[in-house]
């Protein structure tokens, strides 16, 4: 009782030494007129003494509060608003003190080194529109209390060492619009709860332990755009209602134990320019309708399930499409020789071959067998205020890596897994690269790439750069890419 006590007065007395810092130095310019800045200001130097590795943020009470690292002050409200810190190497928890910044709207703790559990403390937050806290090292659950957060827009915790189940309580942010839970430790069914969620537009959910079936709940996403949840554990079919989503652009399942059809309501999906669905225990027919109707397809992998029959002879005449049948011995060309004979598609990986960058587009040419060349691009689609991590047009993500431009792009095709890392210089042509490529377990390949220049330029071409191997690890770390 009397320790308890004692931990009791020492955070009174935190509080109190933070507060006289805040009043008497330069942060709050007037205190007395201002209780709730001055409150901010308290609470933030409160939480900072709770981290490590934060040598490089200038918070001090002897410097104007708008003026500390990643801290932004409304100006007609004169409060917190803004607490946005990715990449700034923190260690040790999240402080539940932050929950005491009443007024705060955006609060950004992604890619450091954070640890423990994500506080319940955070739900007090009633003005939050956005909460990223991913590629960090949280444990635990995902508190339930989130749900309390009646304006939140943007949930993001993906990259760390979540556990448990999703709560079905999420189902009542009404206003959210991106739910990513990607790569944590997450088990359980997928709530259908999460059809609720009627302003939702990106469902990211892959490489967790989720199981059960797919719920045809998700169909009810009038204004989902993206839907990813793949390296699971789902089982059953792919439930036809998910043909009401029409303006999906990505639908990944690959990488579960789906079984049963394709649907051939899924060529509903006019706006669809990504169909995974690889890596499963599909059978039947290819429909198709989805290689006749789906005009906006840019990729399509199917490889890797248990189709039959022959393939569509229309997929051979969409020369914009990119494809993969690879892995299913029972399908036949429409010359009724076996895919899997005709390409040799798991014989050796396919070679990198070009690798360019025009403008904010990305491509890489793959040489594949039977000469048919695989294509694998990307593009920036924005970049507010120069953030490190950029929304990409499939879906994926570019993030920075070490306080350095370092990019990188995730794809599979039949057995094998890619990583592209690109190192970009100070300008496009100063940029190299690395591929690495993964098979079952292993890590079977790092091999130097490089940009190529058109015929019209005079520059010589740059020499391939070294295969960052430490770099390579962390990625490796957040995608779980298995080393």
């Amino acid at each position: 009782m009397l320790g308890g006590a004692g931990g009791l007065l020492f955070v009174v007395a935190a509080i109190a030494a933070a507060q006289a810092d805040c009043a008497t130095g330069l942060a709050v310019a007037d205190p007395h007129g201002n209780p709730g800045l001055l409150a901010d200001c308290t609470a933030l130097l409160e939480a900072s003494e709770r981290w490590t590795g934060d040598d490089g943020l200038n918070w001090s009470p002897d410097l104007e509060l708008d003026e500390w690292d990643g801290v932004t002050v409304d100006a007609p409200g004169r409060r917190v608003t803004r607490v946005a810190l990715a990449w700034q190497g923190l260690e040790g928890g999240i402080p539940g003190e932050l929950g005491r910044l009443s007024e705060l709207e955006v609060l950004d703790l992604a890619h450091n080194r954070l640890a423990g559990s994500i506080p319940a403390a955070l739900a007090d937050l009633a003005d939050l529109e956005l909460l990223d806290l991913s590629h960090n090292d949280l444990t635990g659950t995902i508190p339930a209390a989130l749900a309390n957060l009646a304006d939140l827009e943007l949930l993001d915790l993906a990259g760390n060492k979540l556990s448990g189940s999703i709560p079905r309580d999420l189902a009542s942010l009404a206003d959210l619009e991106v739910l990513d839970l990607r790569y944590n430790g997450l088990v359980g069914p997928i709530p259908s709860e999460l059809g609720a969620l009627a302003d939702l537009q990106t469902l990211y959910l892959a490489g967790n332990r989720l199981s059960g079936p797919i719920p045809g709940e998700l169909g009810e996403l009038a204004d989902l755009e993206r839907l990813d949840l793949a390296y699971n554990r789902l089982s059953g079919p792919i439930p036809p209602e998910l043909d009401k989503l029409t303006d999906l652009e990505l639908l990944h399942l690959g990488g579960n134990v789906l079984s049963g059809l394709i649907p051939v309501r899924l060529a509903r999906l006019a706006s669809l320019e990504v169909l995974d669905l690889s890596g499963n225990r599909l059978g039947g027919a290819i429909p198709a309708a989805l290689v006749r109707d789906l005009r906006r397809l840019e990729v399509l992998d199917l490889a890797d399930n248990d189709l039959e029959g022959s393939v569509p002879a229309a997929l051979y005449g969409r020369t914009e499409l990119t494809f993969d049948l690879s892995g299913n011995p029972r399908l036949a060309e429409t010359g009724g020789q076996s895919v899997a004979a005709a390409r040799g598609a798991e014989s050796v990986p396919p070679e990198v071959r070009v690798f360019e960058w025009t403008g904010s587009s990305h491509r890489i040419r793959i040489d594949q067998v039977a000469n048919r060349p695989r294509y694998a691009s990307w593009r920036v689609e924005s970049a507010p205020d120069d953030e490190p991590d950029l929304l990409l047009s499939n879906g994926t993500t570019i993030q920075e890596v070490g306080g350095r431009a370092k990019l990188y792009y995730l794809f599979t095709t039949g057995a094998y897994r890619y990583v592209i890392l690109d190192n970009a210089g100070d300008g496009e042509q100063a940029r190299t690269g690395c591929l690495f490529v993964y098979q079952g377990g292993n890590r079977i390949r790092a091999e130097p790439i490089r940009p190529a220049l058109s015929s019209a330029e005079a520059e010589p071409e740059p020499e391939p750069g070294s295969c960052d191997l430490d770099i390579a690890a962390k990625i490796e770390r957040w995608l779980a890419v298995p080393q």
